[in-house]
């Protein structure tokens, strides 16, 4: 399909969450690594930029054509990844609610790129994982592309969700995903999503 997993992965989402909601046109926040011109490629620093990739899904398409239009989506994206978010904000003046996102409440990340070990002889390094205490939006999606495969994990505002449900929502994606895979013409409002044990 000439689509990467990154956006074979957020197809699945958008499915997901069209399942769970009915909502038929949301954004979905993503970040790129905005390294493309060769002068910045190994500089030190932190160039990463958001993306808010429009989903817009009718329970008469397949996954198949879903795939085609979020790449569409992410491609004519990519096009616009030196435009500072913060840019679009400004020239935009959404309305502003200190309880949200104005573009979308649902952030997606896929970690891809091969991890290198920092090696110093005179520091030891080791990566942790620290809880901030917040959520920076309702649902943060993180895929880690692993030797052994992907590994999902999902940040979630603790006003909206519980640990509970979120388990389910993973299995969820998982079950949906698995079936996008075995066959892609099938309609997404006909993926299943319940685990065996539902």
């Amino acid at each position: 399909e000439r689509a990467t997993p990154f956006m074979a992965l957020l197809a699945g989402l958008d499915a997901l969450l069209f399942r769970y909601t009915g909502q038929t046109d949301f954004a979905i926040g993503t970040v790129i690594a905005n390294r493309r011109r060769p002068d910045v490629e190994n500089l030190i620093g932190f160039f990463v930029n958001t993306l808010a990739l429009r989903a817009k899904l009718s329970g008469e398409m397949t996954f198949r054509e879903l795939l085609a239009r979020t790449r569409d989506v992410c491609l004519d994206a990519y096009s616009y990844q030196d435009m500072p978010f913060e840019k679009l904000v400004e020239e935009l003046e959404p309305v502003r609610d200190r309880g949200r996102n104005p573009f979308f409440q649902v952030m997606f990340v896929l970690q891809n790129a091969p991890a290198q070990a920092l090696r110093s002889p005179e520091l030891t390094i080791e990566e942790l994982d620290v809880d901030s205490g917040t959520a920076q939006f309702d649902l943060t999606f993180s895929v880690a592309d692993l030797p052994a495969g992907l590994s999902v994990s999902v940040e979630y505002n603790t006003d909206l969700f519980d640990e509970a449900t979120v388990r389910r929502m993973l299995g969820h994606f998982e079950v949906l995903l698995r079936a996008a895979a075995a066959d892609p013409d099938t309609r997404i409002t006909d993926l299943p999503l319940l685990t065996e044990a539902e």
